[in-house]
């Protein structure tokens, strides 16, 4: 019964990814996830953030333009706006005016600054970079860990099968009396016990499957899958590139680099706005306005007779005659500031230092994580030959055993053993392959900034 069970489960589980419809490379699973990625959008967002800051300050230089206005009614002693006299009644004022000024040297304080969120700009675009490059080496190596986890599950399905047919051998054998019923409960064991290490395996295929459906939130996904990449052709060959080939084109295809150089940039910029905090600050202005008060009366005379009068100043004619225009042109220079200035300075020369240190640092790791991959690739080929010839001098001890089990010149004990030193070889050349094909699709993302299968 249990038997039947297991070949049912097997079959359900070999013939499911026929009916799938949500099959995926790793270039789509690659592309779903840089889409999709929560963690990435919100980098995106502090571009954008950068960005605004970048235009703003190019907006800075330009002239500022405020249009002003004020309406008042005064009551008791006031002082007439238009006339800086003070008068006894109740009068109502309107003052309007425009103005503009403009930044005509700052110790380029606002160049400088525009410089900066440029760069600013330019290491977020990096950052986003990086994290889009780390999102597909984490995708990739859970693709091809999903495809090692089947491999070794269809190990144990084949390995399940050799046993079914020893089991049903040996069954034959003891109800002829050719062999004690002690070995065919050996078998039977056997069986039961590679029984469930297809358990195991599959449940490490199914938890391999929901780690990648994960990374991906594919939680209303349904039927997903992948496609198996086509690895009959795939170059398994030595490392020949050494770490300073490699390490040249890294620097100059991969982000950190240049996001570590375009912040030392920034900074340099920010130690320059801080010296120029101590330049004299030029600054041009112009304002327009004009006023009316209501009432005002104005002396007129008589163009005849020349004999004045007393009339009502209309406040039109008050607009038009109460006009003025100014034009001024301003210095300041800072004497002292709380030794404000010097402190920002100093700030500034530390943040270059540690711009510098950071650079140092990003070219430092970079360069030691190709000699790890290096390190890494050379040794995952050297592996994968070893269990090659492993594999391959195993199954033929396997077979020469096999014979002589079936011939009764060897006890279970022995059969078992070879039995699982080939699985074991099968299992160590699948884990080498992939563990080969991981490394060198790194070293390769290296050198072009890519990983595809």
């Amino acid at each position: 019964m249990k038997a039947a069970f297991l070949s049912i489960y097997l079959l359900f589980t070999i013939t499911i990814p026929v009916f799938q419809q949500n099959v995926w490379t790793l270039e789509q699973c690659i592309n779903h996830a840089l889409q999709n990625n929560l963690q990435l959008k919100i980098q995106e967002i502090n571009i954008e953030y950068y960005k605004n800051s970048y235009k703003q300050s190019k907006i800075n230089v330009l002239p500022n333009l405020n249009a002003n206005g004020y309406y008042s009614i005064v009551s008791g002693r006031a002082l007439d706006q238009t006339t800086y006299q003070y008068t006894d009644q109740t009068i109502k004022q309107l003052n309007t005016s425009i103005s503009s000024s403009l930044t005509l040297f700052d110790g380029l304080q606002k160049f400088n600054t525009i410089l900066q969120n440029k760069y600013n700009v330019l290491a977020g675009v990096e950052e986003v970079q990086k994290f889009r490059n780390d999102i597909s080496l984490n995708l990739a190596l859970a693709f091809l860990q999903l495809l090692l986890n089947r491999e070794l599950a269809d190990v144990t399905v084949s390995q399940l099968e050799i046993s079914k047919l020893q089991f049903t051998r040996s069954k034959q054998l003891m109800e002829a009396g050719s062999i004690p019923q002690s070995k065919f409960l050996e078998v039977q064991a056997q069986v039961a016990n590679e029984e469930l290490n297809l358990v195991n395996s599959q449940n490490q295929v199914d938890i391999s499957l929901l780690n990648l459906k994960q990374m991906l939130d594919l939680d209303t996904v349904r039927n997903f899958d992948i496609i198996k990449p086509d690895f009959t052709n795939f170059p398994i060959t030595d490392v020949v590139s050494t770490v300073d080939d490699i390490y040249i084109q890294a620097e100059a295809n991969l982000p950190q680099i240049k996001q570590a150089e375009y912040s030392l940039k920034s900074s340099k910029k920010g130690l320059s706005i801080a010296r120029g905090s101590r330049s004299v600050n030029l600054s041009l202005s112009y304002s327009y306005g004009t006023a009316f008060t209501d009432p005002r009366i104005r002396e007129v005379r008589d163009p005849n007779t020349g004999i004045p009068s007393i009339e009502i100043y209309p406040n039109s004619e008050q607009f038009k005659d109460n006009v003025s225009s100014t034009v001024s042109l301003g210095a300041s220079l800072p004497i002292f500031n709380g030794w404000m200035a010097n402190t920002n300075i100093s700030n500034a020369k530390l943040g270059v230092l540690n711009s510098e240190y950071q650079l140092e640092v990003a070219r430092k790791n970079l360069y030691k994580e190709i000699q790890q991959a290096q390190t890494d690739a050379i040794a995952a080929y050297k592996k994968f030959n070893a269990s090659e010839n492993a594999v391959q001098s195993s199954e033929e001890s396997f077979r020469s055993i096999s014979q002589k089990f079936d011939l009764g010149l060897l006890n279970f004990v022995d059969y078992s053993i070879s039995k699982n030193q080939l699985t074991a070889a099968q299992s160590n050349l699948i884990q080498a392959k992939y563990n080969y094909i991981f490394k060198s699709k790194v070293l390769e993302f290296y050198k072009n900034g890519q990983i595809k299968l």
